[in-house]
């Protein structure tokens, strides 16, 4: 709790809400556990794809909404959103979402049309 940033605003939105610093450090204990248990389950060793924002970041230049992105993976935009802001983490579903941008990328450049050299 004294070095981490991200640490620091959860323990601090936790004791915002009205928890005492103990709670709170349980609250965080919990947290913890949580990732952990998500990585030990997950540790997809064959190479990651990229990370939430960078997703993110593919989708607004493709001009997707956050919205569409969602749909094509079968899950609502808030999740997608979640995992868009690093909240949420799943190796899994970033693949997907990589793939999914892949292939959109794909149909748009069929579609536009080929401009001759």
């Amino acid at each position: 709790m004294a070095y981490d940033e991200r640490t620091r605003r959860y323990v601090a939105k936790r004791t915002s809400e009205g928890k005492s610093r103990r709670e709170a450090v349980r609250c965080l204990k919990r947290y913890i556990a949580r990732e952990v248990y998500r990585v030990l389950m997950d540790p997809n060793p064959d190479g990651a794809a990229p990370e939430g924002p960078e997703l993110a970041k593919m989708r607004k230049a493709m001009r997707v909404t956050q919205k569409q992105a969602a749909a094509g993976l079968g899950m609502s935009a808030a999740s997608l959103g979640h995992l868009e802001h690093g909240r949420r983490r799943s190796t899994k579903l970033e693949r997907r979402y990589y793939e999914l941008l892949c292939e959109l990328e794909r149909k748009l450049e069929r579609t536009l049309p080929q401009t001759a050299s």
